[in-house]
């Protein structure tokens, strides 16, 4: 009975999938808290406040960028179960191109908007948000080979390419900090380690490159994007637009403060993000296949309650212990 039990698991490929991607998903939170937990101790409350809020910028924007992502990984899935995979190559080059040209607009209206944004947010540095905007762009990008390698089920490729991302982006903003960076430290590592990323998108995606194009409907794509755009939007504002709210409202200390009370709260949010990236390409693949998802479904609800019980437990037991051990004494 144990040994069958041992072979279900194992041909589970919602869970072979989700383990994948919960040890990638394990590899990129706990480095982004540790850069959000080791910016908090380097930089202080202030200038860890005008990070956070510029991330949070970055995050509320890069809402296009979900979608994108979303969107690819959706009919990559539909397009890879039916194994047309000139479409999955129309599809990269169509979105990319387009994409490539709405980035470039959004740099454009951030560098000519930054003195403005700046002052709201009550930034001095005008750079920082130039950066926030070049960083749009590769965001852009980035999420379209993404979302086509999630909805392939290369998983390990997924994995290895945003914990790449995570770990390059914590070990340069400390060695930027340490240097004497302040800000702008973390905000050009986050830079380059996305851009480290995008570069290295393109190896599980080689193969592609040799079928031929094969035509896609857009009037589906575009039906799908709309609504798609609105959830996320939503869901991302959500955790985002608060941060950049109380930068401009509150002073520097007490938006750096509440930066931190957010980032621990997101902990709850983000860790069982693995289960649903899993979930969300498998189901998709089974529905066009004309399959009933629900057992998928079931699956990752339990599996997201579990793992969310846990991180909410902690934080009733040991709240204080916690904001010391992770943020320290000036928390």
């Amino acid at each position: 009975m144990k040994a069958n039990l041992f072979l279900r698991v194992k041909n589970n490929r919602l869970i072979k999938g989700s383990f994948i991607l919960l040890i990638g998903s394990l590899v990129v939170n706990i480095s982004n808290y540790f850069f959000h937990f080791s910016m908090g101790r380097m930089l202080g409350p202030s200038d860890y406040g005008v990070l956070a809020s510029l991330l949070s910028v970055l995050y509320l924007v890069s809402v296009f960028s979900g979608t994108l992502s979303t969107v690819a990984a959706k009919f990559t899935a539909d397009f890879f179960s039916a194994k047309n995979f000139g479409k999955i190559h129309l599809l990269i080059k169509r979105l990319t191109t387009k994409f490539f040209w709405v980035g470039l607009a959004v740099f454009l209206i951030f560098l000519l908007a930054a003195k403005f944004i700046a002052q709201f947010l009550k930034i001095e540095s005008v750079s920082l948000i130039i950066i926030i905007g070049a960083l749009l762009l590769i965001s852009f990008l980035i999420s379209i080979n993404r979302g086509v390698i999630q909805g392939l089920q290369k998983f390990n490729h997924l994995a290895i390419n945003l914990s790449s991302e995570a770990l390059l982006k914590l070990v340069l903003a400390i060695i930027f900090v340490i240097l004497g960076g302040k800000v702008f430290g973390p905000v050009a590592a986050v830079f380059l380690a996305c851009l480290f990323a995008y570069i290295i998108s393109f190896a599980p995606l080689k193969f592609l490159g040799k079928k031929k194009f094969q035509p896609i409907d857009k009037k589906k794509l575009i039906l799908y994007s709309l609504p798609t755009l609105f959830i996320m939007l939503f869901s991302v504002s959500l955790y985002n637009a608060d941060i950049i709210l109380v930068k401009h409202f509150f002073s520097a200390r007490e938006a750096g403060l509440y930066s931190a009370l957010s980032t621990l709260g997101k902990i709850v949010l983000f860790a069982s993000g693995a289960i649903t990236q899993a979930m969300f390409p498998m189901a998709a693949y089974l529905m066009r296949r004309k399959k009933n998802p629900s057992k998928i479904l079931k699956q990752t609800l339990i599996l997201t309650s579990l793992i969310s019980s846990v991180i909410l437990i902690l934080y009733f037991v040991f709240p204080k212990y916690l904001v010391m051990i992770l943020f320290g004494q000036q928390y």
